[in-house]
């Protein structure tokens, strides 16, 4: 696996080449962090969703036919949060998500949410779901999550790994892959 070297020079060379690089997967997710870099992160709690159900999420979604990744962060923010990143430069690149070797997601971080005060900014989230302050190795995030947090945003890989526990998990990933309005990547 690549590793990116922790000094701020290359994490600024690594930012660049991947918050525009194509090919775009289907997802874009953001991790919302504390500026004191606490491993506490504000995710969804989907507790009564039809995907991911019962599970701790990070921010993100589906990106549309002719979006980048980040202008669906953008996009994703603004209509789960009422609130988007203030700079493009703020967002910085953490790491492309891949199930069974294909490109799913492109995770990307943030720390500018820290101080939005939920109630005075209305945000409202849907039905079933709400935004919690939560620690990195809650065990109540997603399995998928859970590996682009520890994996890319604590580890620092850039690529990151989910492989399909069992035929069923296949078939499932297979679905939703089919099902995609945007293209994705499979590596071999």
């Amino acid at each position: 696996m690549n590793k990116v070297i922790n000094d701020k020079q290359t994490s600024i060379i690594v930012n660049n080449d991947f918050i525009h690089k194509e090919p775009y997967p289907p997802y874009s997710c953001i991790i919302l962090t504390r500026q004191n870099q606490d491993h506490k992160i504000f995710m969804e709690y989907r507790k009564k969703a039809t995907v991911a159900n019962g599970t701790l999420c990070c921010f993100g979604g589906k990106r549309e036919v002719g979006e980048t990744s980040i202008q669906c962060i953008g996009r994703e923010c603004l209509e789960e949060l009422k609130w988007v990143p203030s700079n493009v430069n703020n967002v910085k690149f953490v790491c492309n998500f891949y199930v069974d070797n294909v490109l799913i997601a492109r995770f990307f971080q943030c720390n500018e949410f820290e101080n939005i005060n939920i109630e005075k900014n209305n945000i409202i989230f849907e039905e079933g779901r709400e935004g919690i302050w939560v620690d990195v190795n809650d065990n109540r995030i997603s399995p998928w999550h859970q590996i682009a947090l520890n994996d890319g945003w604590i580890n620092k890989n850039i690529e990151t790994y989910y492989f399909s526990k069992s035929d069923e998990e296949k078939a499932s990933v297979e679905k939703l892959i089919s099902s995609l309005p945007t293209t994705t990547t499979r590596i071999v």
